[in-house]
């Protein structure tokens, strides 16, 4: 029996996740409209970070289909921030979990978000990190 979007979205936003961004495939099939597969961007605004353009943002990605054709797909992504009303551009892909549709969906949903969200920070951080590095003539 699938899981519906919104119980999932409902948990995320308890964990301080919220939507920035949706859309939704089309179906040709008649009567599937509200079923077919959709993605919803999420970000925590509790950490107080305020964006600048040509900033990167870490977002995490929720692919679904209500229909069970399906498992939902959580991605971390990285965005940069091209103007300030919102408009971003994906840069890459860091890790995804999958969750099928059985069991505690939502307690595996919301480990999941957290494990790609772990793994997304880490690559921020990463090249902060080697600014840090001093290199001497011959190894640079």
């Amino acid at each position: 029996m699938p899981i519906p979007t919104i119980e999932i979205l409902r948990g995320l936003i308890g964990e301080g996740f919220v939507p920035v961004g949706a859309k939704q495939s089309s179906s040709r099939t008649e009567g599937k409209a509200a079923y077919t597969k959709h993605l919803i961007r999420l970000r925590r605004i509790d950490d107080g970070k305020v964006y600048n353009v040509g900033d990167t943002v870490c977002e995490i990605l929720l692919k679904n289909a209500n229909d069970g054709t399906s498992a939902y797909e959580l991605l971390a992504g990285l965005f940069r921030v091209r103007c300030l009303n919102s408009l971003v551009s994906q840069t890459g892909t860091i890790d995804s979990v999958k969750v099928r549709h059985s069991g505690d969906v939502g307690a595996k949903v919301i480990e999941g978000t957290y494990r790609v969200l772990e793994q997304a920070e880490r690559a921020l951080a990463a090249p902060q990190d080697w600014g840090t590095v001093k290199l001497n003539n011959d190894e640079k």
